[in-house]
């Protein structure tokens, strides 16, 4: 008999059977703008040029070598030595600034916004090793506050099949509320969903990325190979004219709460 597609995806991905999952509709580049703001997300093919963020992915493994990863991450990265010295590492390089300030970027995210672009409004290198505990469904928005046009741009440095664990989403771009978040620890909190919302994700290829909205709930997948950590960026991006702080929609503030 035959799968519907998100019933093949769900087993692809090696997944909890209620776990429902729908691959992105892919929409040429032109109509990703619309597209992202109509529903919260869009998938952007062949957005980098492999090489493009080879150079990336080298120094990130490079830097993980040093660290010796897998026995000094610990059980919250958030927390570790070798987390803050990854971002330190990572974050300032020439290698990673020529991604996000990318003019294909820009003119995406000024599509989106309609005026000129704010860059590195909060970037973040990111390691999944196999198996680590799954990421909670979350909106960014939790998490960084201030304006809610808060935009970002997630991309794998190297092919991330759904077993490695790539990002899903809740495709609901009409939806702007924010959700109630629980939880404990850095980085640990996140909100309820219903047991049968429909996910998206794809497998990505390198070169690949998603832009998505900071009420858009999202999750990384759990990565369920057996080799290397799953290694990917966020960055994020708003309006160039709208103030940067912390504050969340509700009048909470996303520093104090978070932590």
């Amino acid at each position: 008999t035959s799968q519907s597609p998100e019933t093949s995806l769900t087993q692809k991905a090696g997944l909890q059977t209620n776990l429902r999952i729908e691959a992105f509709e892919e929409v040429p580049l032109n109509q990703a703008p619309d597209f992202a703001i109509e529903h919260g997300a869009v998938l952007l093919r062949e957005f980098f040029a492999p090489n493009e963020v080879d150079a990336l992915r080298q120094l990130v493994e490079r830097t993980l070598t040093e660290l010796d990863v897998n026995s000094t991450w610990g059980a919250n990265p958030f927390e570790s030595q070798a987390w803050l010295h990854l971002q330190r590492s990572i974050l300032p390089s020439a290698e990673l600034s020529a991604l996000p300030n990318h003019r294909r970027v820009t003119n995406l995210f000024e599509s989106i916004f309609g005026q000129s672009v704010m860059v590195e409004r909060g970037d973040v290198c990111r390691v999944v090793c196999p198996n680590e505990p799954p990421t909670r469904p979350h909106q960014d928005h939790w998490y960084v506050g201030g304006s809610t046009q808060v935009w970002t741009l997630w991309f794998a440095l190297s092919d991330c099949p759904l077993q490695a664990g790539p990002l899903a989403v809740i495709l609901d771009g009409q939806n702007k509320q924010l959700h109630e978040h629980l939880g404990e620890g850095v980085g640990s909190q996140g909100c309820m969903v219903a047991n049968d919302v429909t996910w998206t994700a794809s497998d990505m290829r390198q070169g690949d990325a998603i832009a998505f909205h900071c009420m858009t709930v999202h999750r990384a997948l759990l990565n369920r190979t057996q080799g290397a950590p799953r290694l990917s960026v966020d960055c994020r991006y708003q309006p160039e004219d709208e103030p940067v702080h912390t504050r969340r929609i509700d009048g909470s503030n996303a520093r104090e709460s978070s932590s």
